[in-house]
């Protein structure tokens, strides 16, 4: 199993365009999200961005910052590229490893590419097999980042297309997905409408991740999480 990190603006312009300048990604309960990411923007690219009408003057604005950031900042970006590759490397089979004795199953993935953002949010595209990564991340959150996402894919492979089967609502099994990652104790990610969900799970950490989808489905907490 491979890591590849990169950096790409084209790559680095999605969750700009889908949280900076809209949110177009699910919130589960965080308030303010485009909000606070935008404010930790420069005030010039603020005032820019909240000029743009289309999405197409969006793209214009956020390549011209984002082209502007590289080329003051290419020898940084290619050390942060260089320094989270070996972080990865170093700690590839710790990572799979963990995340083979929580589901019992084998990694079933022989690349991920990880692509670093400055967005401040963390996006992936699991039918690609990429997520991002902080660009600024110290070497305990990128791996942290890395085993959040990954998880992430092993629920959408091992369990994803038999849950839709069944009919169960989409953005029920998205949240039961971000509340999954409570199994891990390192994981602190928080997001609101997955935390009554999390509680129930860390009291089945014991058992089986195929008994742990079962009872997680049929709980009151995820019979509760509100339908989008």
């Amino acid at each position: 199993m491979k890591f590849k990190v990169e950096y790409s603006i084209e790559k680095d312009m999605v969750p700009y365009l889908n949280a900076v300048w809209k949110m177009q990604y699910k919130t589960f309960g965080r308030n303010n999200l485009r909000e606070r990411l935008l404010s930790s923007k420069p005030e010039q690219f603020q005032k820019d961005i909240k000029k743009a009408k289309t999405e197409e003057e969006a793209k214009i604005v956020i390549n011209d910052f984002l082209y502007e950031n590289l080329e003051k900042n290419k020898a940084e970006f290619a050390q942060k590229i260089k320094k989270i590759q070996k972080n990865l490397d170093d700690n590839k089979e710790k990572i799979i490893g963990k995340l083979e004795k929580l589901y019992n199953k084998e990694f079933p993935f022989n690349v991920i590419t990880i692509y670093l953002t400055t967005a401040g949010i963390c996006p992936y595209n699991y039918e690609k097999r990429w997520f991002m990564t902080y660009a600024n991340a110290d070497e305990a959150r990128v791996l942290s980042v890395a085993s959040h996402e990954l998880n992430h894919f092993m629920f959408f492979y091992y369990y994803l297309p038999s849950l839709k089967k069944e009919g169960i609502d989409d953005h029920k099994l998205m949240v039961l997905k971000e509340a999954l990652v409570v199994l891990d104790p390192n994981d602190t990610d928080k997001k609101p409408q997955a935390e009554d969900l999390k509680k129930f799970l860390k009291t089945l950490s014991d058992r089986p991740m195929d008994e742990i989808i079962e009872l997680a489905i049929k709980s009151e907490a995820f019979k509760n999480i509100p339908v989008e």
